[in-house]
């Protein structure tokens, strides 16, 4: 086999052979986000003949509730003359598109609001700028130049793409995987292996540890990125006004297994298998995310399942409104759509909603005032 020396494996081989093991939050981050060779950045891997298809791509059910999500919530932070609608992550805008046609029902909350979207992917971004031709969007490389104004969040399947470290936990010691090249003499394409070294957690870390006896075997995943973009995020809506809508796959109760997965064309594939070919993800951490946000001073709400925010919002009335004048196939694809959505066997229940906000003893859009977390 003829080697590609500047191949994202390549790179990373030298890496390790001069340095020793990098850490898996490493690994992930140059195979996702490497400015020439990163998953993130080189390719368009939504879609069917993608990697993955997200809830907007399903229906335009979800974003156009989203839109009127934004709308409520709009009017309950006070209707600020000029505000941010701040999409993380937006893929190829299918969401927003669909958001600001709902938004048109309120013309003065249409007028008032600013597109800005935090991406990285130059394909993606030929594609929001297709089918937002129409409007003036501001993009981000990331969530260090937030506006200074108030803020509207959306964040749809954006935090289980941030990488994650884990930390094993065996004969009362902890150990954090790396990783390592499985043979140092390669003489084709490298391939990696993972292995541990004994570890310590930090006083940030220990906090989000589980209360339960730790077994052998218990695995302890946390993203220092997730935490790092609610901290901004948080303090932000905190001094500006604002909210932050999160949705995403993942868990609030202690969890003790590696979440940790590689996705190619809809397949699982092996995580060190072509760094860059797949989309590594791990469910999010909604309770370390909710401790953070309210560490720095901010409400909030949830997490509640899709299903349960999604049926809130009325998709069940927009899934009937958009049947009535439908032909027979359509409706069958409409139910079929809206069951993937909110069905507790599909999306409804393994994907969480959650609502950042400043403090405040009023439910946002889709929530009840006693989903409320009070404390971290």
């Amino acid at each position: 086999m003829k080697l590609n020396p500047n191949s994202l494996s390549q790179i990373l081989a030298r890496r390790i052979l001069n340095y020793g093991a990098i850490s898996l939050h490493e690994f992930m981050s140059e195979a996702l986000n490497h400015p020439e060779y990163g998953y993130y950045t080189k390719s368009n891997p939504i879609g069917r003949s993608g990697d993955f298809i997200t809830a907007p791509e399903i229906s335009q059910m979800f974003g156009e509730l989203i839109g009127v999500w934004c709308a409520s919530t709009w009017i309950k932070i006070g209707k600020p003359n000029s505000f941010a609608l701040m999409e993380l992550g937006p893929g190829r805008g299918t969401l927003i598109v669909d958001a600001l046609r709902a938004l048109k029902a309120l013309p003065e909350c249409l007028k008032a609001l600013e597109l800005h979207f935090v991406e990285i992917n130059p394909q993606l971004k030929k594609s929001q700028e297709k089918l937002l031709s129409d409007y003036r969007v501001i993009w981000h490389k990331s969530l260090d130049d937030i506006p200074q104004k108030p803020t509207i969040f959306i964040a749809n399947e954006f935090f289980d793409a941030l990488p994650i470290e884990q930390l094993f936990f065996r004969n009362k010691k902890w150990y954090r995987r790396k990783v390592d090249l499985a043979d140092k003499k390669y003489k084709s394409e490298p391939k990696f292996t993972f292995t541990e070294e004994v570890s310590s957690l930090s006083d940030l870390d220990r906090q989000f540890v589980v209360d339960s006896k730790c077994l052998n075997g218990s695995v302890f995943e946390f993203s220092p990125d997730s935490r790092d973009a609610i901290t901004k995020i948080s303090k932000h809506i905190n001094y500006y006004n604002g909210a932050a809508l999160i949705v995403d796959y993942g868990y609030h109760e202690p969890n003790t297994n590696s979440t940790l997965q590689a996705i190619q064309r809809h397949r699982y594939v092996d995580v060190l298998n072509e760094p860059g070919c797949s989309d590594l993800t791990a469910h999010v951490d909604f309770r370390a995310l909710s401790s953070v946000a309210i560490i720095n001073g901010v409400s909030c709400w949830g997490p509640i399942s899709q299903g349960s925010f999604l049926r809130r919002l009325g998709i069940e009335t927009r899934s009937e409104k958009l049947s009535v004048s439908a032909s027979d196939a359509t409706k069958e694809s409409i139910k079929r759509a809206k069951q993937r959505l909110i069905n507790e066997d599909q999306m409804g229940t393994l994907f969480k909603v959650m609502v950042l906000g400043q403090k405040s003893s009023y439910p946002f859009p889709g929530f009840l005032s006693n989903e409320l977390s009070e404390t971290a």
